[in-house]
């Protein structure tokens, strides 16, 4: 290389975050220094990892730190809030002074060229110093950190994202690596080849070194430098095989290595060991990636969480045949045998150029002589990336990251389930032979069969389970065997004849989700490989199918016991299912090694993810059945469970599944003694909020239950999905979305009143009207921070009402003549009191004292005013007692008591928000409530919030007065909305109805004006102001056929009836929205207004029969 005549002084920054950057820079440095350039990198990377590669004059280095990074807590977990604080903290917080400082110190150097991999400041500090900046890298930070957003909402992170975009746009080019993410920041891109070391060193002269014999083979773990203990013994490896452990020099745990490891020295050239070797075991990054493929060895790699530039490098591998997935619980109990055999059986094939440093230093060199250039990227192209960019972010966050096929060259765009390529030739066969040989050897036997033909998704379903149980095929149609650099688990060679063959003529042959990668015929995907091994094809093979749902009103209040109103879509999951007697189940090579630790053979859960290779999950899980029970034979805590999936974030999505079986085992006494195989394969969006896990939940316990002859009634399914989403997935959730996704039918909103769960007549959904689902954008999941918090402070809030109304109940219990406004509360506290004792009458609540008479009666007139809403005692059947709930299984038993007393206040208004009236909420209680208010704070003066399912945390400020609103006028909404829909299917215009009701209202109201209550008996006047609160009689919703409503007890038949309240509601019109924001002096006319409004909504709701 001939030294240029015209050298640059060039900054090179470098981030301090992982040896991949530092690797890759010090490689294009070297070919920059060669060329005759001085270079002085900018790093806060240790400087002797720069300097023993780099001894050369025209070489500085200078210490600095002008990033973060991600902070790691093990070589698998990212500190997600400790990141974002401490490069806000870092970086932010000093900006300025930063900026400054590096301007002047770019200025005062003469430095011609600024290259950045991939420091955010050093872009804009080149800008504002006037000098070209080029990036080199396949990520940038703000892609990184905007995935750490979802968990932590706070603004200022918002505004670090956005201020590192903004530092990145300043950058003149983009020198793009392999395996990129969407980088839509950058103006000008161009691609350059894989910067990466090579090998100084033969194979050879390295096992020679090693003290290696000539057929041993050799693993090379690369740890990552953490601290992280790994405590390896002899039976890691199989025979024969030898592991050099790269740690930094750091041993790997106290104690001795066996003798089949060795420990690398810290300044090992790792290049010459992955050359050397047969395989490596690590994580996924560049530094590893890079040198696995360019000295062509496969990966055995463990998933890590919020690292998400790793799904595409991900991608890149198995596009190249170099990856194999091991779960982390194998990988830290040293069930490394099967992974090692199937790495070994790989041949990779990365046939790229990989001379990345040369080719980015000279271009650097052009640039720096200011041959800029335009960029190789369009606008169509950076339009793509802020596309991509969006849609990552837009999905949700538990350990999932979507990958379009799209975007990764050679891939094929349309895998989705209901895209089978011949589906449509099966649908439009004039004589129906199509759907008939789909159909033939399947049985209905819950449901219409009828309507098994108006569902495509669940016949290509069908059509799927065929595909999986025939021969892969070439491009030419040929029966094919082709070795995959999948990441899937394979099956044992003992197991190979059960599980290939024919389930006579399940579907019709069809091409369709079971493609490649688009690269070539031969090739599958890794779930795919993994699902050819799940069933014996030989045997009887169960599929369900549970939708998912739209949420038209109600929604985040169902926990407060709003009214909501449902609606399932088309899209949903589908669960093929087959029991399995031991020794009998087709297992994974890593199953049958773990249970040959255990002497011998036990039933195991084995579960595929279709479509998994879109998202950052693993495709499979697996669990041994018998680990599910505790010694003495009864199943293990649901706690126990839940932690067991927190270990490994990449398998998480395990505790739906998993969870289902945990809780029939609880609550049905299920006892798994045959395996069980379960495929997955869902078209629910994820992250979307439209119950994708529930659909999943509902689906397999559904599977689970008909399995093992067990029947469950739609609404028990629910509770029971329920229950394993909260107490082993660990998600609040209420139960609306299992009920709609077990009990939802076509044309209709499933009407839930959500105290605790029942089912009132679903609504027509009249012919002029249409739903429609609307992507914004925001992800969604229940078990977020943010859902959490907000049910936090909606029973808060409770909390705070019930002890109000607690003190002015005691108050008008010491003083008869209290003002009207302590009665009123005292009738909440009354209303409590029914929900827990069904059949306490108004008479038998008179007795003999002068208060309680005095309280009744104002409570009445109150009543009549349509200031309290009091419910009838027939309606509390549905309801359970706040006693009762006491009583459920909590998510955990170590909640800290900071109050003796807590739980001596019984909450008001029979435990539920949403039976407060709007105008009641505003005028007692709004007040009370505090807009934020810490945890800490909170427990000290109220102690525990009354919500079995969520903990307060003391460091943590909750919103209380919003979330608390919130099921107050969603549930008045949700009941306008439906008797809206039902003037509609009767009245041309719904606006003619609404205004007649307030001219009925209106004159109603002048004659309760001026009507007594003192000519009926107490219990008489009781009857009649709960039926003028409650016009709305509703009868029960059956079932849809097939339902055992045997198994729902507390639900009523189709000939009862059932009151509901309708004074619980809030209001819908824009000026209600105007009243709260208005001053204290027209608090008495808002009032009126509101009252107005309550009045005009409770006159559509009129009786619906």
């Amino acid at each position: 290389m001939e030294p240029t005549t015209d050298p640059l002084s060039i900054a090179y920054y470098c981030t301090g975050h992982g040896l991949g950057h530092a690797t890759r820079s010090i490689e294009v440095c070297k070919h920059l220094v060669e060329r005759g350039h001085t270079v002085t990198v900018v790093t806060g990377a240790p400087a002797k990892v720069f300097l023993q590669e780099l001894p050369s004059a025209r070489f500085v280095l200078r210490k600095a730190v002008l990033d973060a990074g991600a902070k790691q807590l093990d070589p698998f977990t990212v500190d997600v809030k400790g990141s974002l604080e401490q490069y806000y903290n870092t970086v932010m917080v000093h900006r300025d002074s930063m900026l400054a400082a590096e301007v002047q110190w770019l200025r005062s150097n003469h430095i011609d060229l600024v290259v950045s991999d991939v420091v955010p400041l050093a872009c804009a500090a080149a800008a504002d110093a006037g000098i070209p900046a080029v990036c080199v890298s396949n990520f940038s930070w703000d892609f990184i950190y905007s995935e750490y957003l979802t968990t932590q909402r706070t603004p200022e992170y918002r505004q670090l994202v956005w201020q590192i975009a903004q530092d990145y746009s300043a950058a003149s080019l983009l020198l793009r690596l392999p395996g990129y993410v969407p980088m839509p920041a950058f103006m000008a891109i161009e691609d350059v080849p894989l910067v990466v070391r090579h090998a100084r060193k033969s194979s050879i002269q390295v096992r020679e070194e090693l003290g290696l014999l000539v057929d041993a083979r050799l693993a090379v773990l690369i740890h990552g430098g953490h601290k992280a203990e790994l405590r390896a013994t002899e039976d890691f490896l199989p025979p024969g095989w030898v592991c050099v452990a790269c740690n930094g020099g750091r041993p790997l745990s106290p104690n001795p290595l066996p003798a089949n490891f060795r420990l690398a020295p810290a300044e090992v050239y790792t290049p010459d060991l992955v050359a050397a070797c047969d395989c490596v075991i690590g994580k996924i990054g560049y530094g590893t990636l890079s040198e696995c493929l360019a000295h062509k060895k496969p990966l055995v790699f463990v998933r890590r969480d919020f690292f998400n530039e790793e799904p595409f490098l991900r991608k890149m591998l198995e596009m190249n045949d170099a990856a194999v997935e091991m779960k982390r619980r194998d990988f830290l109990a040293g069930h490394w045998g099967p992974y090692l055999e199937r790495a070994c059986s790989l041949q990779v094939r990365y046939m790229e150029p990989t001379n990345g440093a040369e080719v980015v230093a000279a271009r650097l060199e052009q640039v720096g002589h200011g041959q800029l250039g335009p960029g190789h990227i369009t606008g169509l192209a950076r339009l793509r990336d802020t596309v991509v960019f969006g849609y990552l972010m837009a999905t949700p966050k538990h350990g999932r990251v979507d990958v379009p096929d799209w975007y990764v060259n050679g891939a094929n765009p349309n895998r989705r389930l209901g895209s089978c390529s011949n589906l449509n030739e099966v649908l439009t066969d004039p004589e129906g032979a199509g759907i008939n040989t789909v159909l033939q050897d399947w049985q209905v036997i819950e449901g219409e069969t009828s309507k098994l033909r108006q569902l495509p998704d669940t016949l290509a379903f069908l059509q799927l389970l065929h595909q999986l149980h025939s021969p892969p095929r070439s491009s030419s149609g040929s029966p094919a065997v082709a070795q995959s650099g999948s990441s899937s688990p394979e099956i044992g060679d003992a197991q190979q004849a059960a599980a290939s063959s024919n389930r006579g003529g399940t579907v019709a042959t069809a091409a369709g989700p079971v493609g490649g990668n688009g690269q070539s015929g031969t090739e599958e995907l890794p779930e795919v490989r993994a699902a050819r091994a799940l069933f014996r094809w030989d045997a009887e093979v169960l599929v369900t199918r549970a939708p998912g749902r739209l949420d038209v009103m109600g929604g985040i209040a169902d926990y407060s016991g709003s009214l909501v109103l449902q609606m399932p879509i088309a899209e949903a999951c589908h669960v093929a299912l087959q029991r399995h007697l031991v020794g009998k189940q087709p297992l994974w090579k890593h199953i049958q090694a773990r249970h040959e630790k255990l002497d011998g053979p036990r039933p195991a859960l084995c579960v595929v993810s279709y479509h998994a290779d879109d998202t950052n999950r693993a495709p499979t899980f697996d669990l041994d059945l018998t680990d599910m029970y505790q010694a003495d034979g009864s199943p293990i805590p649901y706690q126990a469970l839940q932690e067991y999936f927190k270990k490994d974030p990449a398998s998480r999505w395990g505790a739906y599944v998993a969870g289902c079986l945990l809780v029939l085992a609880h609550e049905k006494g299920l006892v798994y003694t045959d395996g069980i195989s379960i495929l997955a394969c869902s078209d629910v969006p994820e992250g979307k909020g439209v119950s994708s896990s529930a659909a999943l939940e509902v689906a397999v316990m559904s599977a689970v239950a008909a399995a093992h002859g067990l029947t469950l009634g739609g609404r028990e399914l629910a509770l029971l999905c329920q229950k394993a989403e909260n107490l082993v997935v660990g998600a609040p959730c209420g139960v609306m979305d299992q009920l709609t996704a077990s009990l939802g039918e076509a044309g209709q909103l499933l009407a839930l009143l959500c105290q605790p769960a029942e089912v009132q007549r679903g609504v027509q959904i009249p012919p002029q009207i249409r739903f429609w689902g609307v992507d914004s954008g925001i992800r969604h999941h229940v078990g977020s921070s943010d859902y959490s918090s907000v049910r936090v402070g909606a029973f808060m809030g409770l909390k705070i009402i019930s002890k109000k109304v607690q003190q002015q109940q005691l108050a008008l219990a010491r003083d008869p003549s209290t003002s009207l406004a302590a009665a009123v509360t005292a009738a909440a506290l009354g209303q409590c009191k029914k929900h827990a004792s069904v059949g306490h009458t108004a008479a038998s609540a008179r007795g003999n004292s002068s208060s309680d008479v005095c309280s009744k009666q104002a409570a009445v007139g109150l009543v009549q005013q349509g200031l309290l809403h009091q419910q009838d005692d027939q309606q509390q059947p549905h309801h359970q007692s706040w006693q009762q709930q006491q009583h459920r299984p909590r998510a955990s038993s170590n909640r800290q008591n900071y109050c003796s007393n807590a739980s001596d206040i019984p909450p008001a208004f029979g435990g539920y928000l949403a039976n407060i009236r709007p105008s009641q909420y505003q005028d007692q209680f709004e007040f009370l409530l505090p807009s934020q208010m810490l945890g800490f704070d909170f427990l000290q003066m109220h102690g525990s919030h009354l919500d079995h399912v969520t903990e307060i945390d003391p460091q943590t400020s909750y919103s209380v007065q919003n979330p608390a609103a919130h099921p107050i006028r969603e549930n008045f909404m949700a009941n306008t909305f439906r008797a809206l829909l039902a003037a509609a299917d009767t009245l041309s215009d719904a606006a003619a109805a609404a205004s007649a009701s307030i001219q009925a209202d209106r004159e109603q109201s002048v004659g309760d004006s001026t009507a007594g209550y003192n000519s009926n008996s107490a219990e008489q006047q009781d009857r009649q102001h709960a039926d003028a609160a409650c016009p709305i009689t509703a009868a029960a919703a059956d079932e849809p056929e097939g339902k055992n409503t045997s198994a729902q007890p507390h639900q009523a038949d189709s000939s009862s009836y059932i009151r509901h309240s309708n004074g619980n509601h809030s209001r819908t019109h824009d000026t209600a929205g105007q009243q709260h924001s208005s001053s204290s002096s027209s608090s008495s006319s808002s009032r009126n207004q509101q009252s107005l409004l309550e009045h005009q909504y409770a006159g559509l709701l009129g009786p619906l029969e």
